[in-house]
C-alpha cells in the first residue's frame, strides 16, 4: 500500500464526510440559536412590595401554548373601575418578565403604576414560566404579544389605550403584532434590531466561533426546526408600515451586539423619536441613566396614552 494511495483514500473520506460535518454543525448551531435559556421571572425582591401583583395566564392569539404573565392593576384601574390605560412589557431573548432590560424593571413599573397606569408583564414562549417552545426572533412571538393584547382587551382596555414597552427581540414581535392589531397604541423599543439577517451576519462568528460560510446552513436548519424563515425578519419594514402609532426608539451608543445604526433605521422607518444613550453593552441604557430613563419612558406613555401634561409632571415627581 503506497503513501499516495493512503493520501488519496484519506482525502476522499474527508471530502465524503465534509457535507455531513457541515450539516451536523449547522443543525447544532440552529438548535442553540432557537433554544431559549430560562431565567427566573420577577427575581428582584423589590417585586414583593407590589401586593396587587398577580399571576395570570392565557394563550397566544393563534396557538395553544400557555403563556405566563403578571398583572398589576392601577390603583384606579379596571380592578377599581376607573382608569383605562395599560402598558404591556415584552422582554427579549433569554430574559423574563420583570427583567426586560436585563436588570429589574421595577422602578419603571412603579412609576407607571403610581401614575395610574396598569401594567402587564409577559413571559414569551420558551421563557420564564411560559410553556416550552423554540424562538423565532419575532415571528411566532408576535402571536404571544397579540394574546396579551386580547387579555387586556377583555379586562376593559380599549384600542389605542394600550402601550407596549419592548426590549431587543421583543420589539421585533411587537412591531409585527402592531401591523395586525390597531389596538396597540404607543410603543417604546429598546435595543431592537432593524434587520435580523444583517444583525446575525455581523455577529455569527463571535457567537458561534464558526466562519460565516456556516450561516446559510444554520438559517436553513433553523427553518427546519421552527418552520419560520428567520431571514425574513425585518422590523424596519414593519415599522415603515405602521400608521399613527407613536414610537420611541432607545439604544445604547456602544451596543456591540445590535449596532446603533439599527436604532436609527427603526426611528426613521417608524417616523418616531430616537434617544441614543451612553453605554457599551446591549440593553445598557437603563443601567447607565436609570432616573432619566424612567422619566423619559413613563413620560412618553403618559403623554400618548392620554393624560394632561400637568399630570405627567406630577406623576413623575411622585414616582422619583
Amino acid at each position: 500500500m503506497t503513501t499516495a494511495w493512503i493520501w488519496a483514500s484519506t482525502s476522499l473520506a474527508v471530502l465524503a464526510a465534509a457535507p455531513l460535518l457541515y450539516a451536523a454543525l449547522c443543525v447544532a448551531v440552529a438548535h442553540r440559536m432557537t433554544t431559549p435559556r430560562r431565567v427566573p421571572a420577577l427575581a428582584d425582591p423589590a417585586w414583593s412590595g407590589f401586593g396587587a401583583l398577580r399571576r395570570v395566564g392565557f394563550t397566544p392569539r393563534h396557538g395553544r401554548l400557555l403563556l405566563a404573565a403578571s398583572y398589576l392593576g392601577a390603583p384606579d384601574g379596571p380592578d377599581g373601575r376607573g382608569a383605562r390605560r395599560a402598558v404591556l412589557f415584552v422582554h427579549g431573548k433569554d430574559c423574563s418578565r420583570g427583567g426586560e432590560v436585563r436588570v429589574s424593571s421595577e422602578p419603571l413599573v412603579r412609576a407607571l403604576h403610581q401614575a395610574g397606569v396598569a401594567v402587564l408583564m409577559l413571559d414569551l414562549r420558551g421563557h420564564g414560566d411560559s410553556a416550552a417552545s423554540r424562538m423565532t426572533y419575532g415571528i411566532d412571538e408576535a402571536d404571544d404579544v397579540l394574546g396579551a393584547i386580547d387579555w387586556l382587551r377583555r379586562q376593559g382596555f380599549s384600542a389605542g389605550r394600550i402601550g407596549v414597552f419592548a426590549a431587543s427581540m421583543g420589539g421585533a414581535g411587537v412591531l409585527r403584532a402592531a401591523l395586525r392589531d390597531a389596538a396597540i397604541g404607543p410603543i417604546v423599543l429598546d435595543s431592537t434590531y432593524a434587520d435580523f439577517a444583517a444583525m446575525i451576519d455581523g455577529q455569527f462568528t463571535a457567537l458561534t466561533g464558526l466562519p460565516r460560510l456556516f450561516l446559510p446552513g444554520a438559517l436553513a436548519a433553523s427553518r427546519w426546526l421552527t418552520g419560520a424563515d428567520l431571514r425574513h425578519i425585518r422590523p424596519e419594514g414593519d415599522a415603515l408600515r405602521l400608521r399613527g402609532c407613536p414610537v420611541l426608539v432607545i439604544h445604547a451608543h456602544g451596543d456591540p451586539f445590535v449596532p446603533v445604526a439599527h436604532a436609527r433605521r427603526l426611528a426613521v422607518a417608524a417616523r418616531g423619536e430616537l434617544w441614543v444613550t451612553p453605554g457599551e453593552h446591549h440593553l445598557a441604557s437603563f443601567r447607565e441613566t436609570p432616573v432619566r430613563y424612567v422619566q423619559r419612558v413613563a413620560g412618553f406613555f403618559e403623554w400618548h396614552l392620554g393624560r394632561p401634561a400637568g399630570d405627567v409632571v406630577t406623576s413623575l415627581k411622585e414616582a422619583a
